[in-house]
């Protein structure tokens, strides 16, 4: 990977390289294989519109790093959001003394690294746009919901996003940064006839921009996809009851598979031998139909980063292949 400077991160946290690294051999000083530091700074905005009037805005700054200090099994964690160099000493040596054992070891020099794919390059960052662009965003999603059918009675548009810079340095000279974007824009729309009354939802977003909501999916698209659906479940019919074929689309059948499989394919759980799939590596655990990979590089989506919280790179993984079992999820 190619060396570049965290630059994103000095108006953020007023620590630096050789701070940084004095503080992990201080977290090593009582013992431990390995120590870590995660820095965060987000920045996170609401806005929710409903009864024709914006009625809600919320804007939030976080900051603190976190800790982390590895022997053998046992894990020390300190944390601060005072990231004045007293205190983040003082939760070093508190990760230290949780995880410690004798000895001591010195971390290695940091080197400033990079990734070699942005997987969610956007043209302005969120936190920078004006507000109003956003409201202007939530105003058109609600009367685009709104005035296409006398039978929408309320609606209801929320929008979020939020920004994630994060740094993550450790004792073997891993030194990366990190910018994650996220919004998401959404419209709940309500329709009444006689004595029935539906709902219908439409949303989109992802790691991305405010121009994908001119270049991709505008908010007019997105109320007037709530607006539809819920005027069309007033004509909508109960189905026939009974066992039948499902077809799942692609999606929300993801949510299913993680609440079937998801934790049990979980690395830690099967080191520890507490999930059911502990000793079924290269076993059938599925029908043979069955294939299922787990992809955080998908450009743009919601579920895909540059770097995991611990500063490695992401992969796609085959979980299940025709049925067997033939890896697992760790970060």
């Amino acid at each position: 990977m190619k060396k570049t400077s965290p630059l994103e991160f000095e108006n953020h946290f007023p620590l630096s390289q050789e701070d940084l690294l004095k503080i992990l051999n201080l977290s090593l000083s009582q013992g431990g294989d390995f120590s870590e530091i995660f820095l965060e700074y987000k920045t996170y905005n609401f806005i929710n519109m409903e009864e024709d009037i914006i009625k809600e805005t919320a804007e939030s700054i976080s900051l603190g790093l976190g800790i982390r200090v590895l022997s053998g099994e046992k894990t020390g964690y300190g944390y601060t959001n005072d990231i004045s160099l007293e205190k983040v000493r003082k939760a070093a040596l508190t990760a230290a003394s949780i995880a410690s054992t004798p000895g001591d070891r010195n971390a290695s020099s940091l080197i400033p690294s990079s990734f070699p794919h942005n997987y969610y390059p956007v043209r302005e960052s969120l936190h920078k746009a004006p507000l109003e662009n956003k409201i202007s965003l939530v105003q058109e999603c609600y009367r685009s919901a709104q005035n296409l059918d006398p039978k929408i009675k309320k609606v209801k548009v929320s929008f979020i996003d939020l920004t994630q810079h994060v740094r993550i340095v450790n004792s073997e000279g891993l030194d990366i940064s990190d910018v994650r974007p996220l919004v998401k824009l959404v419209c709940l729309a309500i329709a009444e006839k006689t004595s029935k009354r539906e709902a219908g939802y439409s949303g989109g977003g992802g790691r991305v921009g405010l121009e994908y909501f001119t270049q991709s999916l505008s908010p007019e698209e997105i109320g007037q996809d709530a607006a539809h659906e819920a005027l069309e479940l007033l004509e909508a019919e109960w189905p026939p009851a009974g066992e039948m074929p499902v077809i799942l689309a692609p999606g929300h059948s993801g949510v299913l598979i993680h609440e079937a499989v998801g934790h049990l394919l979980e690395a830690d759980f099967n080191r520890k031998k507490t999930s059911i799939f502990w000793n079924k590596m290269g076993k059938k655990v599925a029908d043979s139909q069955v294939s299922i990979y787990d992809d955080p590089t998908i450009p743009h989506f919601r579920g895909s980063y540059n770097i995991d919280d611990e500063g490695i790179l992401p992969k796609k993984v085959l979980l299940i292949h025709q049925g067997k079992l033939t890896g697992l999820l760790q970060d």
